[in-house]
């Protein structure tokens, strides 16, 4: 039975537009791995062979959840959530090196426009001299107090052994800087001793990524999807020369992408760098399959356009089908065996393809075929 021949199929599309909704609403509630919201990447060298199921373990016995756990020969690698406190310390540093590259603008400007006095302009320059000196020592009190704030627990051991007044600046500035360094170690540190209570560790090594490089992480992210889609509404325009069917095509792209979102939230799938190479994918099989329906709807002629679109749908679930079993496969095997990266590869995709038949066949076909009659097709 021919389901585009029925006096329903104008109805069709209110399932893709509603799960576009939908995953528009998911959006909000997207969690992000380590890579893309800060956090520590431990990597440990070891003789032995463990599980992820041994690794979580003892994370859990440590209170950190969320940890992304990769293990490969030889070793084991651990992406860890930014702790608290070290998150709000990065964002006192960052604040305190704003308000320091304030204070030496400042000064410097004290030191040009004192070199600058002269009898004529004594006067007003001797203005903007005393304003700047003002600044300069509220500037140098907000200093000390962004730093106190946040180290208030060791502020009085601070100020006792190293005389921290508003006029060393420059040495409370290293002063902090090593600060945040060390409660970083002590941090790591922490997290390896619990480790070792189930682990034989060789050796090991850690870098951090802080809130400032992670944001620098998510804008590439951002610019990577966005550069797709352009890419692909491009491509799309070269080949049907007009606007509707190059919209079906990144609609189609767009809502499997947020279908896939809609599940990521459900499984609990972190957006990251692994669950955005999913994506990406993702975006292949939705070309594909949209590409299909806009080519035989609206570049071929024999039959109606009916039957046109009927055809290129079992063509299409068939392809889809196909990938549908085969990302199944690994799903079951990522749960069976813990292995985060093909759970969150094979999620992503398999989902992702399940919301596409419903896109591509219960939408983008039905706005195609509407296009294709209006202009006498």
């Amino acid at each position: 039975m021919n389901i585009y021949t029925t006096k329903y199929v104008k109805f069709y599309p209110i399932i893709p537009l509603a799960l576009f909704l939908v995953g528009l609403i998911a959006l909000n509630f997207m969690e992000y791995s380590t890579s893309l919201k800060g956090g520590i990447e431990i990597n440990i060298i070891t003789n032995y062979t463990y599980s992820t199921s041994q690794i979580y373990n003892l994370l859990s016995k440590l209170n950190i959840s969320n940890a992304e756990v990769t293990l490969s020969k030889g070793g084991i690698t651990i992406i860890l959530p930014m702790n608290a406190s070290l998150a709000k310390a990065n964002n006192y540093l960052i604040n305190f090196y704003s308000n320091y590259s304030t204070y030496q603008s400042l000064e410097l400007n004290k030191t040009t426009i004192s070199l600058s006095l002269n009898k004529k302009f004594n006067e007003t320059l001797a203005n903007e001299l005393e304003n700047i000196n003002n600044s300069i020592e509220i500037t140098k009190k907000n200093l000390t107090n962004l730093a106190y704030m946040e180290y208030k627990a060791i502020a009085n051991m601070i100020k006792n052994k190293y005389n921290i007044t508003n006029n060393s600046i420059d040495q409370l500035q290293v002063i902090i800087s090593d600060m945040y360094s060390n409660a970083s170690k002590y941090y790591v540190n922490f997290i390896i001793n619990g480790l070792k209570q189930g682990i034989n560790i060789t050796s090991y090594s850690y870098q951090q990524v802080t809130p400032t490089l992670s944001k620098y992480f998510t804008q590439q992210v951002l610019y990577v999807l966005i550069t797709a889609f352009i890419l692909i509404a491009i491509f799309a325009f070269i080949i049907f020369r007009s606007f509707a069917p190059s919209f079906t095509v990144v609609f189609g792209a767009l809502n499997d992408l947020l279908v896939a979102i809609i599940f990521m939230d459900i499984l609990h799938i972190p957006f990251g760098l692994t669950s955005l190479a999913a994506l990406l994918m993702l975006l292949g099989f939705a070309m594909d399959t949209d590409m299909l329906a806009a080519i035989r709807i609206l570049k071929r002629h024999e039959g109606n356009v009916e039957d046109r679109a009927y055809n290129a749908m079992r063509t299409g679930i068939t392809m889809t089908t196909s990938a549908i079993a085969t990302f199944s496969v690994l799903f079951v095997i990522s749960l069976i065996f813990y292995v985060p990266t093909y759970y969150e590869i094979s999620g992503v995709v398999l989902f992702g393809l399940i919301g596409d038949i419903f896109t591509s066949w219960f939408g983008n076909a039905v706005f195609l075929m509407i296009y294709k009659k209006r202009r006498g097709g």
